[in-house]
């Protein structure tokens, strides 16, 4: 008989090997309470795992159906990360939901690609299929983070390209601040009125009853008002920015991702 577990994200539980594990989940960062499910077949692994479930947005829901998961198992005798499963796993999205990407460690975000059926073929790790109500299942013999979230963004490394949902969310000015396997950057997700304008980006901090500015970075937008600073000091949830251009204000809203 499989093990058939409903939860709320973050979760842990114990997958064996000898029978199917079933979890159906909704996700805390999902503001339309979109429901998920995850099925690890028997044989997944050789051994006990510890399996760990979480959803890494943190700021406010967009109100739009999203999935955002990241599935990670570990040796339950070790405690050494299992990577590549030895059956796929299935992770369904029961709502109508945009492309999903995946995020590998140490590789820029990419997009999960089409499957015809619900099958992996040849070496591929990862694929997604579509059905007519608009909800998919991904398909997946590699552990990530997988999401259709309209906050994820590529890592500074990478070409920069947002995948904002929807017109409406692509016109606002966004300060992402982005924490990825002890990296720290903000991310600018600005108006394409923007584009090609110089930003200076301050740090506004207050330490016993004195607020001050300083100044984080400077960068030039591109073609759709996006850019990417790496700040030189430490930055903490919470803190708050000041954005300008050509000693203008600009008014932005800012989401903690982690």
């Amino acid at each position: 008989m499989p093990d058939t577990v409903t939860a709320v994200l973050p979760y842990r539980t114990t997958y064996f090997p000898d029978r199917d594990l079933v979890i159906t989940f909704q996700a805390s960062g999902n503001a339309s309470g979109m429901i998920s499910t995850l099925f690890i077949p028997a044989g997944a692994t050789k051994f006990p795992a510890t399996l760990d479930l979480s959803s890494a947005i943190s700021g406010a829901g967009v109100g739009e159906a999203m999935l955002d998961v990241e599935v990670r198992l570990r040796d339950l005798i070790n405690g050494q990360e299992i990577s590549t499963l030895l059956k796929p796993l299935e992770l369904r999205a029961w709502g109508k939901v945009g492309t999903p990407l995946v995020f590998e460690s140490g590789k820029c975000p990419q997009t999960v690609p089409s499957l015809q059926g619900v099958t992996l073929r040849g070496s591929a790790k990862f694929g997604f299929t579509r059905y007519s109500d608009g909800s998919l299942t991904i398909i997946a013999k590699q552990l990530s983070r997988f999401t259709t979230s309209p906050e994820v963004v590529a890592q500074p490394s990478c070409p920069f390209a947002r995948t904002a949902v929807n017109s409406a969310l692509r016109e606002q000015n966004r300060v992402l601040f982005m924490f990825q396997e002890k990296m720290q950057y903000l991310l600018l997700d600005f108006k394409s009125s923007l584009a090609g304008k110089k930003i200076e980006v301050q740090l506004r901090r207050k330490t016993e009853g004195v607020v001050s500015l300083t100044t984080i970075g400077l960068v030039t937008l591109d073609e759709s008002g996006d850019g990417v600073i790496i700040p030189d000091s430490s930055l903490k949830l919470g803190d708050s920015f000041r954005v300008t251009s050509s000693n203008r204000l600009i008014p932005f809203r800012t989401l903690n991702i982690k």
